[in-house]
């Protein structure tokens, strides 16, 4: 194969590897806007999610204590397959691509801006 053909090969995968390398990597202070649901011991996050059902692939949470206290769960709750979905949007760090138990990423929340509860997710699975 002649040079001609290498170099421009060989670039196109060096752009390739640094835009894959770029999309894996960690991300600090991004702001995010989707769907928290609530399935007890985990809280999962749908990214882009704007209402139920929710689908896409979720975000294992790490909550603080601000969105915990924004997010209430009542006794009833408890009896329940899923404990509450809330539409939110926060500030928070994306971990690198890796296996997070079944989820490929965690979110670690920050600040909390807004948080609304969704009546229509109640009885999801």
């Amino acid at each position: 194969m002649s040079a001609s053909r290498v170099i421009p090969i060989c670039g196109i995968c060096v752009l390739a590897l640094a835009a894959f390398l770029n999309f894996a990597m960690g991300k600090k202070g991004q702001t995010f806007d989707g769907v928290l649901v609530r399935v007890l011991p985990r809280e999962e996050f749908y990214s882009g999610a704007t209402g139920c059902p929710v689908s896409g692939t979720p975000y294992l949470l790490v909550s603080n204590s601000e969105l915990d206290q924004s997010t209430p769960m009542s006794t009833q709750d408890l009896t329940r397959g899923v404990q509450g979905a809330w539409r939110v949007r926060f500030r928070g760090d994306l971990s690198t691509i890796g296996r997070y138990g079944k989820y490929w990423r965690t979110v670690r929340v920050t600040a909390v801006y807004r948080v609304e509860r969704l009546d229509s997710c109640k009885y999801i699975e």
